[in-house]
C-alpha cells in the first residue's frame, strides 16, 4: 500500500534508530540532539523561543534543559531586557558544543544517506516539498 503517512513513518523509524542507538551512546536523551543542534546555530536563544523552535511545550524544554544543565551540557542566564522584562537565554558549554558537533555530524551522515543517489536540484525539490507539507499541517 502506498499511502503518504506509511513512508513517513518508515522514514521516521528507520532515520530515528540510526540516530538513536549513536545518541545513546554519547548520553543523550530523546529531545536532547535536536535542542543541541539548534543551539549550535543560536546560542544564547531565549528559553521560550527555543521550546517554539523544538516545538515544545515550555514545561518539556524546562525538563530537558534541567537535566542538560545538571549535565554540564548547557548554562542558562537570566536576563533583564530593557522594558523590565525577564527572559533566560541559553547558551551552550564547551562540553555542549562538542556533543552539539557530534550530534551535526550523526545527522549529516544519515541525510546523506537518505539523499544517497539525489542530485542537488531533487535534494532541494524534495526538501521544499516536505517544507510546503509541514506549512500545510502547521496551518
Amino acid at each position: 500500500m502506498n499511502r503518504f503517512h506509511h513512508y513517513l513513518l518508515k522514514i521516521y523509524n528507520i532515520h530515528k534508530k540510526l540516530n538513536l542507538g549513536y545518541f545513546q551512546k554519547l548520553g543523550l536523551s530523546q529531545g536532547q540532539p535536536k535542542l543541541l543542534e539548534i543551539l549550535l546555530y543560536n546560542d544564547g536563544c531565549p528559553q521560550k523561543e527555543l521550546a517554539s523552535a523544538c516545538e515544545l511545550q515550555p514545561a518539556t524544554i524546562s525538563s530537558l534543559l534541567k537535566k542538560m544543565e545538571k549535565d554540564e551540557l548547557v548554562r542558562r542566564i537570566p536576563e533583564t531586557q530593557n522594558n523590565g522584562t525577564h527572559i533566560v537565554r541559553i547558551f551552550l558549554t564547551p562540553n555542549g558544543k562538542e556533543l552539539a558537533q557530534n550530534v551535526l555530524e550523526s545527522v549529516s551522515s544519515a541525510e546523506n544517506l537518505c539523499f544517497k543517489g539525489f542530485s542537488a536540484e531533487e535534494k532541494e525539490t524534495c526538501l521544499s516539498y516536505l517544507n510546503r507539507i509541514y506549512n500545510n499541517l502547521k496551518e
